[in-house]
């Protein structure tokens, strides 16, 4: 089960997977969406969390030949992020695509990242927690949008119950889209992402049939549509 992805940019497009609370699946739907891309395009993974999840799910991946190649890179410095993002932005023979694996927490290199983005993904559950760390992470997005940054944020809600519909996730959120942002396809919780991770694999690849591949591939898809349009 493949995303349906548009080939074809004049440039390399960067997605943001940013949230400044941590937990919330940054690392979880950075690499999903790296693996489920790179089975069509070229594509650059940056690790930008202490904790390095991306780094070490592609370094498992290394280990299997008959996966898609994924680059991986961590970065250190806002200047390094700068330089890598404005290189391979005009590169896109290079590399189709640039995601962005954030930290939680805002600082020069995330607003780098952020700025030079075509598209932030920000995972939240529905939890009051991640809620209320949505509120303050709004704040901060304003201040980068009153200075002049034009920024495609939208929400993806992920880790909710898979039982919980997409009206009650939408209530849930509300507060999100009355604020102008867009709410992406929902990611369901499935102990089995770990599990996939565990071994460098995206969820496509290690249970292509499965409902939380095809909840990846609608994403995937929002995603790569949102770029098209952009």
């Amino acid at each position: 089960m493949c995303a349906n992805i548009t080939q074809g940019f004049d440039m390399s497009k960067i997605i943001v997977i940013a949230n400044n609370k941590g937990g919330v699946g940054k690392s979880t739907i950075a690499t999903n969406i790296a693996a489920s891309l790179a089975a069509h395009s070229k594509v650059l993974l940056i690790d930008h969390d202490t904790s390095q999840t991306s780094l070490k799910f592609c370094n498992r991946r290394v280990h299997s030949f008959d996966l898609s190649r994924i680059e991986i890179t961590t970065i250190v410095s806002s200047n390094d992020m700068e330089t890598v993002l404005e290189s391979g932005k005009y590169m896109s023979e290079e590399m189709d695509y640039m995601i962005v694996d954030m930290g939680g927490f805002i600082d020069d290199i995330a607003t780098a990242a952020m700025i030079y983005s075509d598209i932030i993904v920000v995972p939240t559950s529905l939890s009051t927690q991640d809620m209320d760390g949505n509120t303050h992470y709004m704040d901060k997005l304003k201040v980068l949008k009153d200075l002049g940054s034009e920024l495609n944020v939208q929400f993806v809600p992920n880790n909710t119950h898979s039982a919980t519909k997409r009206p009650k996730i939408e209530r849930e959120l509300e507060y999100i889209t009355d604020e102008g942002y867009k709410l992406l396809p929902t990611v369901p919780h499935y102990t089995i992402f770990s599990d996939s991770h565990g071994m460098g694999l995206g969820i496509g690849e290690f249970a292509p049939e499965s409902k939380p591949a095809a909840a990846v591939v609608r994403l995937v898809d929002a995603v790569v549509q949102e770029l098209n349009n952009d």
